[in-house]
């Protein structure tokens, strides 16, 4: 059976919080001899859809039509607060994440997970610039302001930005092998932080 790996986007998504994570797992995937598929999943796909920077991208699959996904991924961005009442992504995530091994938020793509219920009775953690706002999103939350990215059953979440690059490959390290992550990482010259801490919510003052 192929691995399918959705990326969601909406408009004013952030790029590099998916993009990051998605070339990680792009070259997991071919260092790996599994069949895996990639799809940019949105809620209306009738046009190219805008990140924040202007890139326009198409949608491959809508959320009325998209397989089960092994991996979802879910950016944060300028757009994620409309985003995160779009009752219809909503759905689409809450039943997606019945069947996904992981369910991922980047920055404050955590906002879209909470509003969808799936952050409820779990941890979670989201952009430390904006935790104060994020860490309203929810019922039941408990958020982690000092950790990258958290783990929590089927449901993750990372900081944003680059801490998602971080998360994608420790989830590589579960969905591949541990030889590819390394691999992967080696050829990019870039070494991993631990989701336990981020050493970057220091420079952002308490809430």
């Amino acid at each position: 059976m192929p691995l399918h790996i959705g990326c969601v986007i909406f408009p004013a998504w952030e790029l590099l919080d998916l993009l990051g994570p998605f070339s990680v797992l792009l070259h997991a995937a071919s260092l790996s001899d599994d069949q895996v598929q990639f799809y940019f999943v949105a809620s209306n796909i009738s046009e190219p859809i805008e990140s924040f920077s202007r890139l326009a991208t198409i949608a491959t699959v809508s959320v009325s039509n998209a397989p089960q996904f092994d991996i979802i991924l879910v950016p944060g961005g300028a757009g994620a607060v409309r985003a995160s009442n779009d009752n219809t992504l909503l759905a689409f995530l809450r039943t997606q994440a019945a069947g996904a091994k992981f369910v991922a938020s980047i920055c404050t793509g955590s906002g879209i997970l909470a509003n969808a219920g799936l952050l409820k009775n779990r941890r979670a953690t989201s952009n430390k610039a904006a935790f104060g706002i994020m860490s309203q999103y929810g019922s039941n939350v408990k958020y982690v302001r000092s950790a990258r990215f958290i783990e929590d059953g089927n449901i993750w979440s990372a900081s944003g930005v680059t801490a998602g690059v971080d998360m994608a490959f420790e989830i590589t390290r579960r969905a591949f092998s541990d030889e590819i992550a390394t691999s992967v990482a080696k050829s990019w010259g870039y070494e991993p932080l631990e989701g336990t801490y981020d050493p970057f919510c220091d420079h952002h003052p308490e809430p």
